[in-house]
């Protein structure tokens, strides 16, 4: 249901955006009572939009309320439709982690380091003119004085002809270094590849307690959600869904002499990508070494 919810939970995003954007909450119109007299009312900007059945007790209360209180529910309708055994995309989705908690710069030979280790590891790796990558991982909640004592242990033990460094509170210090790098990255990323296709049918329910409030929201719904400029949604992790405004209709129930049910039902139909998930390490630097005859090539490519 994961995926489904999230489903629902763009689409309620989409259709808070479209009402928001339509300007139409908080307006003000006449609406006519049931005994035909116009009464003042103002669409309110209260009203809830959220995943799920309504309840019905609750529904009640809210159409019982002045004109112009409503509230809208989505919820999908009947199984998903297998569309393809594979995916269409080869590419993976690449959701990055947290941004790391540590920065460094570097000027003239020396890294200074900023900010605090929290508990995620953090990669640091300083890349020594193209020649070692002095690689440290921090530990959790470990003191930026520390790192920089740590990174400098690296350098040095890089062991390469005429350079060294020395760590001073967050700075370290190098010698004989002529192209000084130093990159951080974190950890929790994620990478994603689409496993297969599925279509379902996705329903928003506008309630109302008077027709004209229904048909604002209804129309400001219809005109921006589903449309030929916004039929592709984001999910959380980045990857999109294609979502089409297929068909709705309107009714009024009065089945209830205490209140009456002005109702909007308004069918997507949506098609979304199974994925599937991996983590992955966020590398700072990474070091390639060839031969080439008798002579090797080496190049560290920083990222």
């Amino acid at each position: 249901m994961g995926r489904v919810n999230d489903l629902c939970l763009a689409i309620c995003n989409s259709l808070k955006g479209a009402l928001d954007e339509a300007n139409i909450l908080g307006s003000q119109y006449v609406a006519k009572t049931p005994s035909g007299d116009p009464l003042n009312a103002t669409l309110s900007p209260d009203g809830r939009i959220y995943v799920g059945n309504p309840l019905v007790p609750e529904l009640v209360k809210i159409l019982a309320e002045p004109p112009g209180t409503w509230q809208i529910s989505v919820f999908p309708l009947g199984p998903a439709k297998d569309e393809t055994a594979f995916s269409p995309y080869d590419q993976p989705l690449f959701i990055p982690g947290p941004t790391p908690s540590v920065a460094a710069s570097v000027a003239s030979g020396v890294i200074t380091f900023s900010g605090s280790v929290g508990t995620q590891p953090i990669n640091v790796h300083t890349v020594v003119d193209a020649d070692g990558d002095a690689y440290v991982q921090t530990t959790p909640n470990q003191s930026i004085d520390s790192v920089a004592s740590a990174v400098a242990a690296a350098i040095n033990a890089l062991d390469l002809p005429g350079v060294s460094a020395s760590a001073s509170g967050a700075a370290v210090t190098t010698e004989g270094i002529s192209d000084l790098r130093c990159n951080i990255g974190g950890t929790g990323s994620t990478i994603a590849y689409e496993v297969g296709r599925y279509s379902r049918s996705i329903v928003a329910t506008v309630w109302a307690n008077d027709p004209y409030a229904r048909e604002l929201l209804a129309d400001a719904i219809v005109a921006r959600v589903g449309t030929a400029f916004t039929r592709f949604l984001s999910f959380p992790d980045g990857s999109q869904f294609y979502l089409e405004n297929t068909n709705g209709g309107a009714y009024d129930d009065d089945s209830q002499s205490s209140y009456s049910a002005y109702v909007a039902r308004i069918n997507f139909t949506v098609q979304y990508g199974i994925l599937f998930t991996s983590a992955v390490s966020v590398l700072g630097a990474v070091k390639n070494e060839t031969t080439v005859g008798k002579n090797p090539e080496r190049d560290i490519y920083v990222g």
